[in-house]
């Protein structure tokens, strides 16, 4: 698995997108200080999941995007994405590929995005991941936070001044067990929530077997209440059924008489109603008389209006006609002239293509000398390269030749240094034996007191827990009801926003007068022009919303009816209005003579019956449908209209049958709605009232409740801190235990290790001995063999400074030919910017002809249609002329018909009265009936109370059975036992007081719940058990897979062929386990120790080591990692800074044997390291504030003062892709 490249996009300094390709073993990133080298590295951590903005050099997340700079503004994203190849590294047993990412692709990218509302986004393969995901994927690969794959500026130090446990997750991440370190505390965190909701499914267990001892005494009380209540509503319905008979026996005996009573006023009704009937057709003949008249005088103003409009129109159309005339000349001699721009443009053109095309010709020629003079150039240059590398060799050689012999001298004179120190060390560890044999006795009487002490805590601690576990389960209990509280208070918020909502948009519709015709509106905006004027009738009532329906349907067009305070102010209003468009409705709430309404032959139901009507237009809407009736169907309503001839019929569908047997169907639409909405709005209204009356009682309780969980958890509080107390002294005192015996323990392994010192000094003095005289002898001759690799190195040198004359003529030689080149580049460019802009005049020339053209024709058919209007126009006229005329006649004539029609209508009035008086003489002698009627009616409204006041009685099943009910043998004397029975009965049910009805069904749910709660509580205790489970098997996988990693890695570290004694060529070093607390090794805790002993010094510890020192153990360290597992990538960020030339040659040789196993990113400033580059890229920021990627050349960089390397000159290698991926070979 390799990286294969690497984009970054307003990521810090890298503003532009930016794609680095890593397809070198060893790619090399150099350039000045502060250029965004590190930002490259910042940008790989960022990607893998840092979290931490310290890290990333940053105050907060946000700093890692692009903040702008002088000319550029700032990024609204940071965008980074890796790219790994994912090859076949072998197939399973069903043939099927593996690779080494468990992803079955090519390739695997890894993304991360941030933009200004810290919104971070995680992709593989471009779906959207989590940051958990990407660590998983890279388990084991090193390149997780915190592993060995990425060493920084300053990291190097810090590995070796870390505290053991630190380092120790270094070498967790190459053991692989990092993902089980995850999964083990992902496992003991899901335990620790398992345990905690034992405890409170274990304290609701409780709670719920206590409630249900409560609910079952409950629940038998209830069942007694229904056997009581059941025969109770048995005797009531009886008694009901005989009152019910009794009262019907009565009615059908007033109702008979009332029918002899009705007879005697027969013939006077029969007279009033043939009066009623010559009045009614005289009043509808002076109303059509009237009608006729008003329909005259509006056909002639209308044929006004329309001579006056056809007059208008002809004007018009003769205007029309004489522009359209001039404006199409003008059209032509504009055409004229585009058809002559066009000609010259078109000329022009043909001679710019041909300069454009010799343009062209010349730079092909300059591209083909430039490419001939690069190839000369790379020639020389591969000469060149090769002699420096040849230089590098020889001076590398007499280096090492050179560091040999010291080294040896060294080793002598370290080894002659050691043999003296052991004499010293046997001495002080006699000493030391005896002081540590007198510290053991005293640490067993310590121990021996920390246990008596434990024992004390440990009883304290007990106490604490179970005064904790109480508060929890009241607090608990507490935090049930505020939950219950919350939830109806949060359902009653919900309807109150549901409720007021409507009612914002119902009186927004009212407000804007929504449904009312164009006329009416108009009148309303305007009220002050017709005074006397109250509104508009469907906004003068009200009724209940169960009715307001039907009652919009039976008024129809009349609740647009415009209701005024007096009948002068309606009469007035009504000249006003006579000319308003559409038709316009008005009435006056002053009551008029001979407004009776007629008894009819017989008793027929009006629609209002069983509508409340309220509000000024009441009396008015009674008026207008005294006459309308309500009728199930079409059939119905024709039978009753044989009986009332003059009433009309609101059919249950809607349809209205009107008195001259004309049909209406639908809805008003120009109407609807607006009685219905005026009735749901005040229905929402005390729906509202009402919710905010319950919304203050629940926050009340809810109150209440809150500072009793306030309180309870103020207790909670008290007993969790006097349990952490508890737990502190028994930690504590554990604590002491602990440190008396790991210090018992550590004495007796000191002890043991001071005896086998003193054995072992007198060895290690005489080998000491010997190797001194060997290394003296090692130390000649590598001084003889110096000589001869200075005499090459020399020879190497000379060669050197020849190949560079050359490659500088080369040179030379292409920036000539790359001025040439961009001359021709010059003049080509120009030449197709001007053909280009002579085509694009051309172009626009003829679209602005076409335009042109349609604009003529347009003018052309308008000229056509002026002339056709000119023609209909007069036409018009004298058909308007004609029809004036015609309608002024009829109009003299109807006005002398209505004037007929009133000298008609008062006669008939004059001839009604007689009937009249004779008619209510026969009513006061019928009211005398109804009076009878109206007591039998009052008994029977009280049994109606008495049965809805039983929610188990309809009065429909009362007279059903009273069908069946048997009067035999049943007199006053059993009706009163019966009643005594039944106060007996209410007694009895008095007695068993409050009953909870609900508690037969909440014992069956508290059954079932306490059922439920067992299973779940076994099925947590059986959670913990796996959980304990597979923190053991993970612990035990851990142990052995960081076992075998640790000594695969101390060997290649410390071993005779380790990488420390290849780096350092020589010396010695120690990676060891050390002891937890309790002084045993422990393969899961226990921190890693670094001992490292330079050749020809002395041991000492890390911090004394030189930086030059360290830099080389820290790499030593990483590198025995990678020979035990490595990593796909590892990135050096100006590692080798502290090192020396010779040091830095050591570096790069053993990053380069590596190279089979993992791909190197190197930041450095070294010119030797970057030699050893298979690729270089540089870093520069040629805009202040924005990074770029450019190829390098080494020659292209010179050494500082300070020794470190400076970037002179930049090559971009295809200016045409900004931030494309710029290389060259090193």
């Amino acid at each position: 698995m390799r990286l294969e490249r690497l984009t970054l996009s307003g990521f810090k300094s890298f503003a532009d997108a930016t794609e680095v390709r890593f397809d070198a073993p060893i790619n090399g990133i150099v350039g000045p200080n502060g250029c965004g080298k590190s930002n490259v590295v910042d940008a790989l951590k960022w990607v893998l999941g840092e979290r931490s903005a310290k890290s990333l050099r940053g105050g907060s997340m946000l700093d890692v995007i692009f903040a702008g700079a002088h000319a550029r503004s700032p990024s609204d994203l940071a965008k980074v994405e890796l790219v790994f190849s994912n090859p076949i590294v072998g197939r399973d047993k069903n043939n099927q590929p593996q690779r080494e990412l468990p992803i079955d692709t090519e390739e695997v990218s890894i993304g991360r995005s941030l933009d200004r509302d810290n919104n971070s986004r995680y992709t593989i393969n471009g779906a959207k991941a989590k940051a958990k995901e990407i660590r998983e994927l890279l388990y084991g690969t090193g390149m997780g936070k915190g592993g060995y794959a990425m060493i920084e500026q300053g990291q190097v130090a810090a590995m070796l001044q870390a505290k053991p446990e630190e380092r120790r997750r270094i070498l967790e991440e190459a053991a692989g067990i990092s993902g089980f370190r995850d999964r083990r505390q992902e496992s003991a965190r899901s335990l620790e929530r398992s345990e905690s909701k034992l405890e409170v499914f274990r304290a609701s267990l409780a709670s719920t077997e206590r409630r249900l001892k409560t609910i079952r005494n409950q629940a038998e009380r209830a069942r007694q209440f229904q056997v009581l209540e059941t025969e109770r509503i048995d005797l009531q319905r009886h008694l009901i059924t005989e009152t019910f008979l009794r009262l019907e026996a009565e009615l059908s005996e007033a109702i008979q008489r009332r029918r002899e009573a009705a007879a005697n006023g027969t013939v006077w009704l029969a007279a009033l109603e043939q009066a009623e009937v010559d009045l009614n057709t005289k009043k509808e003949g002076e109303t059509e008389a009237w009608q006729h008249r008003r329909k005259s005088e509006q056909a002639q103003s209308k044929a006004e209006a329309e001579y006056a409009a056809a007059s208008e129109a002809l004007r018009a159309a003769e205007e029309r006609y004489e522009s359209a005339t001039k404006a199409n000349d003008e059209d032509q001699r504009e055409l004229q002239e585009l058809d002559r721009r066009e000609s010259e443009l078109a000329t022009e053109r043909n001679i710019n293509s041909q300069l454009n095309d010799d343009a062209s010709t010349r730079l092909e020629k300059t591209r083909q000398i430039l490419d001939e003079a690069v190839s000369a150039r790379t020639r020389t240059r591969q000469a060149a390269t090769e002699a420096e590398r040849q230089a590098i060799r020889s001076e590398e050689a007499v280096t090492e030749t050179q560091q040999e012999a010291e080294r040896r001298r060294s080793e002598a004179a370290e080894s002659e240094a050691r043999r003296e120190g052991t004499r010293e060390q046997e001495e002080a560890a006699n000493k030391r034996l005896q002081s540590l044999r007198e510290e053991t006795a005293e640490i067993a009487r310590k121990l021996e007191s920390a246990r008596e002490s434990f024992r004390s805590a440990e009883r304290a601690k007990t106490l604490a827990e179970e005064n904790t576990t109480v508060q929890a389960a009241t607090l608990s209990s507490l935090g049930e009801q505020q939950a219950i509280l919350a939830s109806n208070l949060s359902e009653i918020r919900a309807a109150e926003a549901r409720i007021q909502s409507r009612l914002d948009a119902l009186v927004e519709l009212r407000q804007s007068r929504e449904g009312l015709a164009e006329g009416v509106r108009k009148v309303l905006e305007r009220p002050e022009s017709h005074p006397g004027l109250i509104g508009v009738l469907a906004e003068l009532i009200e009724t209940d919303a169960d009715t307001a329906s039907r009652l919009e349907l039976a008024l129809g067009e009349h609740a647009q009816t415009l209701v005024f305070d007096t009948q002068i102010a309606a009469q007035q209003a009504s000249l006003r209005l006579a000319g308003a468009p559409g038709r316009i409705k008005i009435a006056s709430l002053e009551p008029q003579g001979n407004q009776g309404e007629p008894r009819n032959r017989q008793p027929i139901p009006g629609v209002l019956d069983g509508i409340r009507l309220r509000g000024p237009g009441a009396w008015l809407t009674t008026r207008i449908l005294r006459s309308t009736h309500p009728a199930a169907d079409l059939q119905t309503a024709k039978q009753l209209a044989r009986m009332q001839p003059q009433a009309r019929f609101l059919l249950d569908d809607g349809t209205v049958l009107e008195s001259d047997g004309r049909l209406v169907v639908g809805r008003e639409t120009s109407a609807a709605g607006t009685i219905v909405r005026r009735a749901e709005e005040r229905q929402l209204q005390e729906e509202l009232d009402a919710l905010l009356v319950r919304q203050l009682q629940l926050n009340e309780n809810l109150a209440g409740v809150q500072a009793g969980e306030q309180e309870a958890r103020q207790n909670l509080e008290n007993a969790n801190l006097k349990e952490r107390e508890a737990r502190e002294a028994l930690s504590q005192v554990q604590a002491q235990i602990d440190r008396e015996e790991a210090d018992q323990r550590r004495l007796r392994t000191e002890t043991e290790s001071a005896e086998q010192t003193c054995t072992s000094m007198a060895a290690r003095s005489r080998q000491f001995t010997m190797l001194a005289e060997e290394a003296r002898d090692r130390a000649q001759v590598a001084e003889d063999r110096l000589g001869t690799l200075r005499a090459a190195r020399d020879e190497a040198r000379a060669l050197l400074e020849l190949q560079r004359k050359d490659d500088a003529a080369a040179e030379q030689a292409v920036d000539d030919a790359h001025e040439a080149h961009r001359e021709a580049a010059t003049e080509a460019e120009a030449a197709r910017r001007t053909l280009a802009a002579t085509t694009r005049e051309l172009d626009e020339a003829i679209k602005r002809r076409e335009i042109w053209v349609q604009r003529r024709e347009k003018r052309q058919a308008e000229q056509k249609y002026a002339e056709e209007s000119r023609s209909t126009n007069q036409d018009r006229l004298n058909l308007a002329e004609t029809m004036l005329k015609k309608r002024r006649a009829e109009s003299d004539e109807a006005n002398l018909n209505a004037e007929q029609a009133v000298a008609a209508r008062q006669e008939a009035e004059n001839n009604r009265e007689v009937p009249r008086a004779g008619s209510i003489e026969a009513e006061k002698e019928l009211q005398q009936v109804e009076g009878i009627l109206a007591r039998i009616a009052l008994e029977q409204d009280h049994l109606q109370t008495s049965i809805r006041s039983e929610e188990a009685f309809q009065l429909e099943d009362i007279a059903a059975s009273a069908a069946d009910f048997d009067h035999t043998g049943s007199d006053e004397s059993d009706r009163a036992a019966r009643e005594e029975k039944l106060e007996c009965i209410r007694q009895d049910i008095r007695a068993l007081g409050h009953i909870n009805l609900d508690a037969i069904q909440e014992e069956q749910e508290l059954d079932e719940n306490n059922e439920r709660l067992i299973e779940q509580v076994s099925d947590l205790e059986s959670t913990i058990v796996r959980l304990t489970e597979l923190i053991e098997r993970l612990d035990t996988e851990s142990r052995t897979m960081f076992g075998d990693a640790f000594d695969r890695i101390r060997n290649h570290f410390a071993g005779e062929d380790g990488m420390f004694r290849q780096l350092f060529g020589g010396g010695s070093a120690q990676l060891e386990l050390v002891p937890t607390e309790s002084g045993e090794i422990d393969l899961l805790e226990s921190g890693i120790e670094i001992r490292a002993t330079p050749p020809g010094k002395r041991p000492r510890v890390l911090s004394q080591l030189s930086g030059g020192e360290k830099t080389m153990t820290a790499v030593a360290l990483v590198m025995a990692i990678f020979r035990s597992n490595p990593s796909p990538v590892c990135v050096l960020d100006e590692v080798d800074a502290a090192l020396d030339e010779a040091n830095v040659a050591r570096f790069c040789k053993t990053i380069q044997n590596f190279t089979d196993r993992s791909q190197f990113v190197v930041i450095t400033h070294r010119k030797l390291t970057m030699r050893s580059c298979q690729r270089l890229y540089g870093v520069t920021m040629q805009e202040r504030g924005v990074s770029k990627l450019v190829g390098v050349r080494v020659d292209d960089i010179q050494e500082t003062k300070q020794g470190d390397v400076a970037l002179i000159e930049t090559v971009p290698s295809a200016p045409s892709q900004a931030g494309s991926s710029l290389t060259t070979s090193a």
